[in-house]
């Protein structure tokens, strides 16, 4: 999943992204563990040339393939943002789908199972 925030990167320091991540994890109704921050950039032009945004790409690791489907289908900007309030960060806007990733685990014979929805 992908969102922008109207801030500078050097902004959402490591106290902000923890809250970042809880305020996803408490949207997704997720432990804050299962929320990972794959990427910060700086996004620039756009229709405010006069205020910067980040992108933040972010993963959230499910606990089953239905619980997958179950958070991508509930997961909203809106769910988002009402967290975000109560963590006084600034709203933000979905660039991208949230994508959830099942644990990859090996059955006795070797294999590798793992899977993601979007």
């Amino acid at each position: 999943m992908a969102v922008s925030l109207p801030m500078t990167k050097a902004s959402l320091n490591t106290e902000r992204q923890d809250l970042f991540k809880k305020s996803i994890a408490a949207a997704a109704r997720v432990s804050a563990a299962d929320v990972k921050i794959d990427d910060i950039a700086t996004i620039i032009g756009g229709r405010r040339l006069l205020s910067e945004s980040i992108r933040v790409d972010t993963s959230i690791v499910a606990t089953s393939e239905a619980a997958a489907k179950t958070m991508a289908q509930t997961l909203t900007v809106d769910k988002m943002n009402a967290e975000f309030s109560k963590n006084n960060l600034s709203k933000a806007t979905s660039l991208e789908s949230p994508i959830f990733e099942v644990p990859k685990v090996s059955d006795s014979r070797g294999a590798t199972f793992g899977s993601s929805c979007r």
